[in-house]
């Protein structure tokens, strides 16, 4: 049973280090996509089958044309995908830490501002923008601070049981020793 408080340990602080990584990554993947050039493109498909949701949108750098359809950095997601039946249109929602909801409208033939990477310009992006980053960087702090205070206890657990062990075993071999000369 001991060694399930120890594995619960590891599993939180590994947990915890994959939302850090994950935050931080995110975070540098926004700050490099606002760096990015942009260009003009065009949406070309815009459907919504329950929370998923499928935008893709044309666009061109120099003579080269590209298919894209990243809307968010990679571990950003919308907090709610609707169809807007009316305007047959995919409307997403993000809410900022502050509590501000953020509304994205695509159409089929709109246009929008596409942030591609000058270095490969088929990674693109229409939104370099990911408003839930810091809980999930604190999320992944309290994980790796609950799994080390457990992991701390635990070796307390084994370092307490093997001093008795080690005492024991001398014991043993004290008694041992002295049974063999009489």
């Amino acid at each position: 049973m001991k060694w399930f408080s120890c594995a619960g340990s590891v599993i939180l602080i590994v947990w915890g280090f994959l939302f850090v990584y994950i935050s931080e990554y995110t975070k540098k993947e926004v700050n490099t996509a606002r760096q990015w050039p942009t260009t003009k493109g065009v949406i070309v498909k815009a459907t919504v089958a329950g929370r998923d949701f499928t935008i893709r949108y044309e666009y061109q750098v120099k003579d080269d044309r590209f298919i894209g359809n990243r809307v968010f950095p990679l571990f950003a997601w919308s907090e709610s995908a609707t169809w807007n039946q009316d305007d047959q249109a995919v409307e997403l929602i993000l809410t900022d830490s502050k509590g501000t909801a953020h509304f994205f409208d695509y159409s089929v033939g709109d246009r929008v501002r596409v942030f591609y990477d000058p270095h490969s310009p088929k990674k693109a992006l229409l939104v370099p923008y990911a408003p839930f980053m810091k809980p999930f960087l604190y999320t992944g702090f309290i994980f790796v601070l609950l799994g080390l205070l457990f992991c701390r206890n635990c070796l307390e657990i084994y370092s307490t049981e093997s001093a008795i062990a080690r005492a024991l075993g001398k014991g043993y071999w004290a008694i041992y020793a002295i049974n063999a000369q009489i």
